[in-house]
């Protein structure tokens, strides 16, 4: 598949595997379009939410052929693949959204995770050590992206979030991540391969300066969004995915506010690196924050009929 993609041709293949999967489970597809939509999850006992968007499963060719400009050595080779529906955050998490994750009143902590270096609650669920920096980086808060997490805390805070809604979010996938992402699109972005459009979709070096011309996140939700309707997907914050096995490193996707645009290209992504922590002055270096500000994530959710 190469060249520009088909979205007519991409949204009957979404929809026929969509079909499939509801008979397997004894379902009609007519079933699904009165429950699999678009939705609003409130935080129980907080004033904030969360947007979900409803991606249709399908099939896609994901990764990067060797002569695609800016492509990276450990990026994936070119394959099929067949995704299963999901929902998946429609803006990166906010400030906002991850404070009360952070607030856990000390009545409510049992013992001390010293592999986490943090607090449990009576759930069992670890909360975020006291970040050595400014929280936010002076980046800004409420409606901007949470900077600077390490992936434990994107983990925990889906775990948390489970608890608190008896939902099982979750990280998505490199290849969840993807095709959410590429939205039907088998180009180098997800709006083709015209990178002067960059600035239409996602905040990247080119235009992520504030007024003292520094590079910076900026809220979710000012650009374009691709075609699933799911904003800054490219740029703003680099985001993190679900492992595929514990002890498999981790992995940022979708570039962020300070890169060059060859990193907001829909095959490019980031492994962890120590040097992301570096310049931590705890001993030992907590897993909650990094050094560097670019880290970022959104949340998915398998579509399971409630």
């Amino acid at each position: 598949m190469n060249g520009a993609s088909s979205p007519g041709r991409y949204a009957i293949t979404a929809l026929f595997f969509l079909a499939t999967i509801l008979s397997a489970h004894g379902a009609e597809p007519t079933d699904r379009v009165s429950w699999f939509t678009n939705f609003n999850q409130p935080i129980p006992g907080q004033s904030v939410a969360i947007d979900f968007v409803a991606i249709p499963g399908g099939q896609i060719e994901i990764g990067s052929p060797l002569g695609e400009p800016g492509r990276e050595p450990h990026e994936a080779c070119p394959r099929i693949i067949q995704v299963k529906p999901f929902w998946l955050g429609k803006y990166e998490v906010t400030w906002r959204q991850y404070l009360p994750f952070m607030s856990v009143e000390p009545s409510q902590m049992t013992n001390k995770q010293p592999s986490y270096r943090a607090w449990v609650d009576q759930d069992g669920i670890s909360h975020p050590s006291v970040n050595y920096a400014i929280m936010d980086r002076t980046h800004g808060h409420q409606h901007y992206p949470v900077t600077g997490v390490g992936w434990i805390a994107a983990s925990e805070y889906c775990r948390w979030l489970r608890k608190k809604t008896g939902r099982p979010f979750r990280l998505p996938s490199e290849e969840e991540w993807e095709y959410a992402c590429r939205a039907g699109s088998t180009n180098a972005y997800f709006w083709g391969n015209d990178t002067a459009r960059i600035s239409d979709y996602g905040w990247f070096l080119g235009n992520s300066a504030d007024v003292d011309s520094a590079e910076t996140p900026h809220p979710v939700g000012l650009l374009k969004p691709n075609r699933f309707g799911l904003f800054d997907m490219a740029g703003n914050m680099a985001e993190w995915c679900g492992k595929t096995s514990p002890d498999s490193p981790a992995v940022l996707r979708g570039g962020a506010f300070c890169s060059p645009p060859s990193c907001l290209r829909s095959a490019a992504r980031w492994i962890e690196h120590p040097d992301w922590d570096s310049l931590d002055p705890e001993i030992p270096r907590s897993p909650w924050w990094l050094t560097v500000d670019f880290a970022g994530f959104r949340i998915a959710l398998d579509a399971e009929a409630p």
